[in-house]
């Protein structure tokens, strides 16, 4: 019986030993126009781009952020400045790789797009998703929290 207790023991002790995974940071410091941002919101997703749910990440008035407690793989942050910097959301991969990882954030200029979508009566129309690609490039442009809202203003 005790044989049978040591063996289990020991069978125990090596299955948590192997399932524990080392953690690792992902820092660096998010710029625009070579400036630091403060209160940019950053999200983390798989490197196929599912949502991970981390706690609210914001960068500081320095720019800084931390991502912390992630396994080796790869992943994709997602960096949505505040509407009043007038920058861009940015998504970047980014590989944590047996060790911490510096990624930092340069976010292109852009413009405010705001207004209204409403009905053949003037009435605003809620939950209406807003899709804005490039003129030049055609490429669709980044724009976290484009839905219009409860009245069918959009910014």
């Amino acid at each position: 019986m005790k044989r049978i207790l040591m063996i289990l023991t020991c069978c125990l002790a090596v299955g948590l030993t192997s399932t524990a995974q080392a953690q690792y940071n992902i820092t660096g410091t998010v710029t625009g126009g070579g400036v630091p941002v403060d209160g940019v919101e950053i999200r983390l997703f798989t490197g196929s781009g599912f949502p991970i749910g981390i706690p609210l990440t914001l960068s500081n008035p320095t720019g800084a952020y931390v991502v912390a407690g992630l396994p080796s793989g790869q992943y994709v942050l997602q960096f949505r400045p505040p509407t009043a910097t007038r920058l861009l959301a940015t998504e970047l991969p980014v590989t944590v790789s047996g060790a911490n990882t510096v990624l930092n954030a340069p976010l292109p200029s852009g413009h405010l797009l705001f207004g209204y979508v409403r009905n053949e009566v003037g009435v605003g129309i809620p939950d209406i998703d807003l899709q804005v690609r490039d003129r030049d490039t055609g490429d669709m442009v980044l724009i976290p929290g484009d839905d219009t809202n409860a009245f069918g203003f959009y910014d």
